[in-house]
């Protein structure tokens, strides 16, 4: 017999129903959830898109209505996500490798005096474990989107970093154990602002960045249009972005909300940018989709010239970067493939994406597994990439071939300080090789002033 896990007396009303006591479980303890989403790459892959969605999934999340009249004001929403180990050397901050140092968020107080205090706090317990505060970051700020209440209670936002580990395995627990200490010592102080101050992360792995996200920083709404008498005299278009949503259902939802919010100026205009971000080149896109529903569009709307931004070039998958090992570097334990490209000046989609390229015979590295890091020819402490696993031991003198090299790195290269750019050349299938442009010192002279 099914065994009834709920009380009977408000069986008639399902909406009070409560669940009954079982083992360690208690039904006074159950309270409403926030919204939560979760973004993955199954294959463990870092991107900015990633970071993207996320920010996306925050917009659509009106969780509770913890919303002030304003909309400006909200108990507030963050994401957590891999430290993002290269963006921290590229702001100049020399952290050691990955899984050797410590980061996180902090919220501290705007009284300088009482900020001193806690700092100092923080410093003490840290250097308990034998660490040291390495770095305190200043975190980028946007006060101005605040509404009033949330203006008046903004903490003062900094990042914090922590060196001196000997063990990875052991890293995270003793950083819980300093988080702890801190917090209880702040909590027990007599500093008037302490109730000001949080540790919103601190991990060798992760990083929680808390904020508050009513809105997108694009564009205005329907409601601001019609406020202002509608769309201006001499307007000619609109263009509508979706945060790189990839498939052709979700332009249809988008050209969807389009028409319900801003159906009224479409007759208006001559034409309409659907933004970029639709990967119609890849294998398994459905094109017909697409055109079935771009031409149901124009029937409606036989006025409009429609414009579509692929989401990636059109030669996809197109396009090898073919690389040397000059040089092979261990430091700190970490094996650096020194190559004959930069990633700065070559590539710089991977570290501004961040865009990871395929490497033939590599793949991502398992646990345990040997790791090489890319290197580039370029001076920049920041010109790596990595990480890559081999089948094999890299040799000086062997190639590295980047797949896929050909959508931004034909247009978007630099000659920093003069690194030598690689020849473009056509191969054949007949196996003959075609060079169809060189460069050499009259180019990177020919791009100064």
């Amino acid at each position: 017999m099914k065994q009834e896990i709920f009380n009977n007396t408000t069986k008639a009303e399902d909406s009070k129903r409560q669940p009954k006591q079982l083992g360690l479980y208690e039904a006074s303890h159950e309270h409403d959830a926030c919204g939560v989403g979760m973004l993955v790459n199954i294959q463990g892959g870092k991107s900015h898109e990633l970071v993207e969605s996320a920010l996306k999934v925050l917009e659509n999340m009106r969780h509770r209505g913890a919303e002030g009249a304003d909309n400006k004001t909200g108990d507030g929403a963050g994401i957590m996500l891999q430290i993002p180990h290269e963006f921290i050397l590229l702001q100049g901050i020399p952290v050691p490798e990955k899984g050797k140092y410590g980061t996180g968020l902090l919220f501290l107080p705007k009284d300088g005096k009482d900020q001193a205090v806690i700092l100092s706090v923080i410093i003490e317990e840290i250097e308990k474990e034998g660490l040291t505060l390495m770095h305190l970051r200043n975190v980028p700020t946007c006060p101005e989107i605040l509404g009033e209440a949330a203006l008046a209670n903004e903490p003062d936002i900094k990042q914090i970093f922590i060196t001196g580990f000997t063990e990875s395995e052991t890293a995270d627990r003793k950083l819980y154990i300093i988080r702890k200490r801190i917090e209880n010592r702040i909590r027990k102080s007599d500093i008037p602002t302490r109730e000001d101050f949080y540790i919103v992360s601190l991990s060798t792995k992760n990083i929680v960045y808390k904020g508050m996200l009513p809105g997108s920083r694009l564009g205005v709404t329907a409601e601001q249009l019609a406020a202002h008498g509608g769309l201006p005299a001499g307007v000619e278009g609109l263009h509508f972005h979706v945060l790189c949503e990839s498939r052709p259902e979700h332009l249809q939802k988008a050209l969807e909300a389009v028409e319900t919010h801003f159906g009224a100026y479409l007759d208006r205009i001559k034409w309409l940018n659907m933004g970029g971000g639709h990967l119609m080149t890849a294998s398994w896109y459905d094109c017909d989709r697409l055109i079935a529903l771009l031409k149901a569009f124009r029937s409606r709307h036989p006025n409009l010239r429609l414009i579509l931004e692929p989401g990636s070039a059109f030669t996809w998958r197109t396009g090898f970067l073919v690389s040397t090992v000059e040089d092979i570097v261990e430091n700190g334990g970490v094996t650096t493939a020194m190559l004959d490209v930069s990633f700065a000046c070559h590539m710089p989609d991977c570290l501004e994406m961040p865009y990871k390229p395929a490497v033939i015979g590599a793949h991502e590295p398992a646990d345990g597994e040997k790791r090489w890091r890319m290197g580039g020819t370029s001076c920049l402490a920041g010109d790596y990439c990595g990480d890559w696993a081999f089948d094999r031991e890299l040799k000086v003198g062997e190639r590295v071939v980047f797949e896929d090299m050909i959508h931004y790195t034909m247009v978007k290269t630099t000659m920093f300080n003069g690194v030598h750019h690689p020849s473009i050349v056509i191969a054949r299938r007949d196996g003959r090789t075609d060079v169809i442009r060189e460069f050499g010192y009259e180019d990177f002279r020919n791009r100064m002033s």
